[in-house]
């Protein structure tokens, strides 16, 4: 969940750009395989809005245009971050360098490892969490 979803209120509603935030989120769980924070969903909220944004580093392997994408979609100032046609550009460069190692971390993922056999029900599983 994007920071300004968090701390949304009526003077400051949150639009669609806190949806690059979560692909952000979403394109460092697929490169590392894991869900950038951890701990309780308070702990989890707590960390959105104090830790700095998880970034992902070249000399782990990924490519400066992925890591830059990733930076930019994952900015604390919705203003900064990219509109549509700069995160498909970013993704196109990011996306011929890097699919390897994604897809290596993406078929390790815990989610894909414990449902891949299973019949999941992911609006049930969401339910669950968010309980």
């Amino acid at each position: 969940m994007a920071p300004e979803r968090v701390r949304s209120t009526e003077d400051t509603p949150y639009d669609i750009r806190s949806d690059v935030w979560s692909l952000g989120i979403t394109l460092v769980e697929l490169a590392t395989g894991r869900f950038p924070y951890e701990g309780s969903d308070f702990q989890i909220i707590s960390s959105i809005l104090e830790l700095p944004s998880p970034c992902l580093k070249i000399s782990d392997g990924y490519t400066a245009d992925f890591c830059d994408l990733v930076d930019l979609c994952l900015r604390r100032k919705v203003e900064e971050r990219p509109r549509y046609a700069t995160i498909l550009v970013g993704i196109s460069k990011a996306y011929l360098r890097q699919i390897a190692l994604i897809r290596g971390h993406f078929q390790q993922h815990p989610f894909i490892v414990n449902n891949e056999k299973a019949d999941t029900d992911v609006s049930e599983w969401f339910s669950e969490i968010m309980t």
